[in-house]
């Protein structure tokens, strides 16, 4: 049968979204074999064998798409902080017709209920070289969101006093966050989101 050449086009287009689709299967696939030992392991045992192990693929397969495992972390971290920026971001751009409290109580489950960027790999992650500075930058975005996130309740602060609370917000979130993370617990998530709304949501004296 002879195709025509826009249906050849077709399908090597095809084709070749196939491929694409199978090769990002298999680099999500590594990256999330490589979260699982590095939060077992630490970031000096986590081996490219073990992390083809844990994936279930072959060590060629690792260094068809990865140079190393400083890359593996990298782009692992490069996933996950995008990820959890967006979700952030959509609730915050949500939040205009919330109540704050139902708005910061989200935000926080949210941060807290990240699958793979756990309080163990975030620190582990610290010892990838040259992951610091985008460590970094994501600190600096999660203050900055949570600045809009706190500035319709308090319309009265100017920016260097929003960006005090921010990050009071990320580093208390930071802490909370760890026992969030082992396991379901709504009684602490209130008793937070009522604190932040007693004192960063309210009245206090804070202000330039």
């Amino acid at each position: 049968m002879h195709l025509s050449s826009g249906a050849v086009a077709a399908k090597k287009q095809s084709k070749r979204r196939a491929t694409q689709a199978r090769a990002q299967a298999t680099v999500d696939t590594i990256l999330t074999g490589a979260a699982q030992v590095l939060e077992q392991r630490g970031y000096g045992s986590a081996t490219t064998d073990r992390i083809a192990e844990r994936a279930g693929v072959s060590v060629g397969s690792i260094y068809q798409y990865f140079a190393n495992k400083d890359e593996i972390f990298h782009q692992f971290f490069d996933r996950e902080a995008a990820r959890l920026v967006a979700a952030l971001e959509e609730i915050v751009s949500g939040s205009v017709n919330q109540d704050h409290h139902t708005t910061v109580r989200a935000y926080l489950n949210a941060g807290a209920n990240q699958e793979y960027l756990t309080p163990k790999i975030y620190e582990e992650l610290g010892r990838v070289p040259g992951l610091d500075s985008k460590l970094a930058a994501l600190s600096g975005a999660l203050v900055s969101l949570t600045v809009e996130l706190i500035r319709p309740a308090r319309p009265e602060l100017g920016d260097e006093a929003l960006e005090i609370l921010a990050e009071l917000l990320v580093a208390t979130s930071e802490g909370v966050g760890k026992p969030l993370k082992r396991g379901a617990n709504p009684e602490l998530l209130d008793a937070f989101v009522e604190m932040i709304g007693g004192y960063i949501l309210a009245e206090n004296p804070v202000r330039r």
